[in-house]
């Protein structure tokens, strides 16, 4: 059965994952996207992902099977959906005409980070403390860049020249989010760079500003993040940061289906 359906196309339950009924009322735990999820027996919810797409997250609601208001106004469960992965922006920029050249063309930039979170549905969901029942799990993966507004891999077959007189915005990743350490040397990632003529591995150590490290966890969060190329073999990294937009509200409509 499908136990709810959603208005305005919003993120649907996932089947199967939990759905209780203690008299009259029914508990609903929802993700998104639905097609991304796996339950094992309703204990708990694992998916993959591949930088492209956010996961999304509804904590247990409750419902009572035609429950009105004052006015005879059935009442719906509505599910709050939180953001489970962290959005980074890249910008590109060379010091230097000849620090562009001596690079040569940007062919490959990846991310090395976990692919795969698990929800532990037995476990109350606190939003101020998601890490007691959201977990990443498997091995660090090499997950590439995608180029704005589109799921193809940046820069994919054609290389790309890092410009030099302003900074561009290229590419993006939704990955694994993390505990940021509030000191310098603590790098929340690392990225694998790959140009025409050089491989660099770039730390990307988060700052909220110029002199304070970010501390606390990514989830939720999007960081703008511009990689400068230097003489030598050096790319540093400047990030600005700031909320991801609510995941919103979402109605779930509890029908006899």
């Amino acid at each position: 059965h499908t136990f709810a359906t959603f208005q305005n196309s919003g993120p649907q339950l996932l089947h199967n994952v939990i759905y209780s009924k203690s008299g009259n009322s029914l508990y609903f735990i929802a993700f998104s996207p639905r097609s991304k999820w796996d339950d094992e027996a309703g204990i708990k919810a694992t998916a993959s992902f591949d930088g492209t797409e956010d996961l999304m997250f509804a904590p247990q609601v409750e419902g009572k099977y035609g429950n009105k208001d004052a006015n005879g106004v059935l009442i719906w469960p509505t599910l709050s959906f939180h953001h489970l992965l962290t959005w980074l922006r890249f910008e590109f920029i060379a010091e230097s005409e000849g620090v562009s050249s001596t690079w040569g063309k940007l062919k490959d930039i990846r991310i090395v980070c976990k692919n795969r979170i698990e929800v532990d549905l037995s476990k109350e969901f606190d939003s101020n403390n998601p890490s007691e029942s959201i977990q990443l799990i498997g091995e660090d993966t090499k997950m590439p860049l995608y180029a704005p507004g589109t799921d193809l891999p940046f820069p994919g077959s054609d290389s790309y020249e890092i410009p030099y007189l302003a900074a561009a915005e290229k590419a993006y990743v939704l990955c694994a989010p993390v505990d940021a350490q509030s000191a310098a040397g603590t790098p929340e990632y690392t990225l694998i760079v790959t140009t025409e003529n050089r491989t660099a591995e770039v730390a990307i150590d988060l700052k909220e500003a110029a002199d304070k490290y970010y501390s606390g966890s990514t989830r939720a969060k999007q960081f703008t993040i511009k990689l400068i190329f230097k003489v030598g073999d050096r790319i540093t990294a400047a990030a600005s940061i700031k909320d991801w937009e609510n995941g919103g509200l979402i109605e779930g409509i509890v029908d006899e289906n």
